[in-house]
């Protein structure tokens, strides 16, 4: 798993106090539209564990069942 998810979460924190406090209109429509690039950045990273987690069963089932991994899926080290 990527450390995307804890920046993109400090980041959003951040554009969020922004987008409350600021008065400048185009500021405010800048951090609400970039907390919302980091909400989507959250939800990918958790989309990327979970795949990431399935290649993993995948070959472990077939190490299990003595079939060897030929996927063009690297081994994450």
């Amino acid at each position: 798993m990527s450390n995307a998810a804890p920046w993109a979460s400090t980041a959003g924190n951040k554009f969020r106090e922004v987008a409350r406090t600021t008065e400048n209109p185009t500021t405010k429509l800048l951090a609400e539209g970039l907390t919302y690039l980091t909400g989507l950045l959250t939800e990918l990273n958790a989309e990327l564990a979970h795949v990431e987690k399935q290649i993993q069963a995948l070959r472990s089932a077939m190490t299990v069942s003595g079939q060897s991994w030929t996927g063009a899926v690297p081994m994450k080290t």
